[in-house]
């Protein structure tokens, strides 16, 4: 692991909730592509602020809950 979150419980919870990858990208304005590298952390990409505002609103993730699915 290198140090960056690997947002496995983010993925557990969109298959759970059966929201693709492209519905959640389209949902945040970001092409599947960035939203690819951001979920995988490939290249250093990582969701922005008003990124993790807007999937948390369109998934349903309290703001409690943000640590555990981000960090």
């Amino acid at each position: 692991m290198n140090g960056e979150p690997e947002l496995e419980n983010l993925k557990a919870l969109l298959r759970f909730k059966k929201i693709s990858y492209k519905e959640l990208s389209e949902a945040i304005g970001v092409s599947i592509g960035t939203f690819s590298e951001k979920i995988n952390n490939r290249r250093g990409r990582s969701f922005t602020i008003s990124e993790v505002k807007k999937i948390c609103e369109y998934v349903e993730i309290n703001q409690e809950e943000i640590p555990k699915y981000f960090f």
